[in-house]
C-alpha cells in the first residue's frame, strides 16, 4: 500500500472515530438529566445520595435520589426526588428550617429571602402535586367513602412516586367490595401497594 492510500485510510478512520465519539457523547449526555438545586440559606451544604455537591445545576441520572441539606443553626432537611426520562430541568429546593437563635435572627434580618423561600417552596409543591396526580390517575377518585369501606392514599417514604392505597374495611367481604370498586374505576389493584387498616391478622402477628 503506497503512502497516499495509507494517508487516505488514516483520514477515513479518523473521521469514523470522530463520528463515533460525537455519537457516544450525545448518548452519554442523554443518559443524564439536569436538575437545578436551590438552597436557602445560600450557605447550605448539600449532598445527593451521600455525595457532596454544589447548589445550582447538576446532572442526575433518571430515578430516585436522596437530597440532604444542612446549615449551622438550621434543622437538616432530607427529601426524596425523582428524575424522569425526557423531562425539563427539575428545580429542587433545599431549605433547612431555622431552629436556633442565630438562625431565627438570620431569618428576621432577611425577610425578602424568606418570602422568596416560601414562594419557591409553594411552586415546587404545586408542581410535584400536579406531576404526582398525572402519574397516578386513580387519585382523582380519592378519598372515597362508602357505607361499608373507605379508600384513601398516601405516598411511600422511600419513593415519592410510589402510591399506597389505604382501605378501611371491617370484614373480608367489605375488603372484596373495595377491591371491586378499584376495578370498576378501570384500575388494576395488583399494581398498587394496598394496606388494609382494619385487618386483624388471625395469627396475631403485625
Amino acid at each position: 500500500m503506497d503512502q497516499q492510500k495509507r494517508t487516505r485510510l488514516f483520514i477515513i478512520l479518523a473521521v469514523i472515530a470522530s463520528i463515533c465519539l460525537i455519537i457516544y457523547s450525545i448518548y452519554s449526555a442523554t443518559r443524564k438529566y439536569t436538575a437545578d438545586i436551590i438552597t436557602i440559606p445560600n450557605f447550605t451544604k448539600v449532598t445527593v445520595d451521600g455525595k457532596n455537591v454544589k447548589a445550582g445545576k447538576i446532572n442526575l441520572s433518571p430515578g430516585v435520589h436522596e437530597i440532604e441539606g444542612s446549615a449551622e443553626g438550621f434543622e437538616t432537611v432530607k427529601k426524596m426526588v425523582t428524575i424522569q426520562d425526557n423531562a425539563p430541568i427539575k428545580k429542587i429546593t433545599v431549605f433547612p428550617n431555622p431552629n436556633s437563635d442565630s438562625a431565627l435572627q438570620w431569618a428576621a434580618a432577611n425577610p425578602d429571602i424568606i418570602k422568596n423561600r416560601e414562594r419557591l417552596a409553594g411552586e415546587e409543591a404545586r408542581s410535584e402535586g400536579d406531576r404526582f396526580r398525572n402519574t397516578n390517575k386513580i387519585t382523582s377518585q380519592l378519598p372515597y367513602r362508602s357505607l361499608i369501606f373507605n379508600i384513601d392514599y398516601g405516598i411511600s417514604k422511600t419513593n415519592p412516586d410510589d402510591l399506597i392505597l389505604y382501605i378501611k374495611a371491617p370484614s373480608a367481604l367489605d375488603r372484596q367490595y373495595a377491591i371491586a370498586q378499584i376495578k370498576d374505576w378501570g384500575y388494576d389493584p395488583s399494581l398498587y401497594t394496598i394496606i388494609f387498616t382494619e385487618f386483624a391478622n388471625p395469627l396475631g402477628v403485625k
